[in-house]
């Protein structure tokens, strides 16, 4: 199918923005990273999102990873990654794609389980994370929501969205935490 306009000016955006990212190599290019990253959590209204955790996971915790990890230029590859696969007909090369984006999600994915595991009950998520922990470059979404399941089952107080960010703001705090050791050392 056709992509439609928005699709197309969400991804004319990001490669604008990345090519600002290239091109600025200075501090600005800092506030352009920000920018681009900003725009990606919240590319897509509300009223567009099928499932609220897959959306958060892909457009929030793995792009987050991969810009603390390596830089911007995977966070931002990953996000056109997944734009073509949402935007893609069905074919052999979709089949490829999914194990690319399978593979970026992978490490990401068992660190948001372990972070739902510290931020709700902790035996219940973790003795399925443990389980799960090796699997192999599957889709990870079934995971993720049997790891959210237990979470919401176990703590009666908890719902999708405060576990969410809980988890990202126990993300947050582990970056400040590292940023504050690098400084000190």
């Amino acid at each position: 199918g056709a992509l439609s306009d928005s699709k197309l000016n969400v991804i004319a955006f990001v490669a604008l923005g990345m090519l600002i990212v290239v091109l600025l190599n200075s501090y600005l290019s800092y506030f352009a990273a920000f920018v681009l990253l900003w725009f990606c959590l919240d590319a897509f209204p509300a009223s567009e999102r099928q499932d609220e955790l897959q959306y958060r996971f892909q457009n929030l915790f793995v792009i987050w990873f991969w810009f603390v990890l390596l830089g911007i230029y995977p966070a931002m590859f990953y996000f056109l990654l997944l734009l073509a696969l949402n935007n893609s007909a069905s074919s052999p090369a979709l089949a490829q794609l999914q194990v690319i984006i399978n593979a970026f999600e992978w490490l990401p994915a068992r660190l948001l389980g372990l972070s739902i595991a510290l931020v709700s009950s902790l035996m219940a998520v973790l003795s399925l994370w443990i389980n799960d922990l090796l699997s192999g470059l599957d889709p990870v979404q079934p995971l993720l929501n049997r790891w959210m399941d237990a979470a919401i089952k176990s703590d009666g107080s908890a719902s999708l969205q405060r576990l969410l960010s809980r988890s990202a703001l126990l993300w947050l705090v582990v970056l400040a935490l590292l940023s504050a050791g690098a400084f000190v050392a």
